[in-house]
């Protein structure tokens, strides 16, 4: 009779069992890596803004607008200017408080990210604060 052993009815089990759980953590790097790229098209939208702004009122201290400083549903990152200077892991340097010719935007995750915060600056300059997390593998 043509049937299948408990043997290869088990291995067909644990092969399928191993190729879902490989689809589901694809899933949630996939997920992951769409909001933080979220996050990152947020930071230079705002810092954008901030350069038009500038043009006309030479001085970044201003406020940013109230939408793009609150946690989005898409990007689960606090958008906001640092108040205070930044010290970051990658490239290792300060990034400056918001003053009159300076400014430095946060991307803050709202839940523990290897990469830390994500951080632009008035000049362009990227960085971020994890420990050991690189601004080539964060903002990629």
């Amino acid at each position: 009779m043509g049937g299948f052993t408990i043997l290869e009815l088990g291995l067909a089990l644990v092969i399928l069992c191993l190729l879902i759980v490989v689809a589901v953590a694809s899933y949630y790097d996939h997920q992951s890596h769409k909001t933080k790229r979220h996050a990152i098209q947020r930071l230079e939208e705002v810092a954008e803004w901030l350069h038009h702004q500038y043009a006309t009122q030479p001085n970044y201290a201003a406020m940013l607008p109230q939408g793009w400083t609150t946690n989005d549903a898409e990007s689960k990152y606090r958008i906001s200017m640092a108040v205070q200077p930044v010290l970051a892991s990658d490239p290792q340097s300060t990034f400056p408080a918001a003053g009159e010719s300076t400014f430095t935007l946060q991307a803050v995750p709202a839940e523990p990210d290897e990469c830390g915060s994500l951080l632009l600056d008035h000049g362009g300059r990227r960085g971020v604060t994890g420990p050991g997390a690189t601004v080539a593998r964060c903002w990629q």
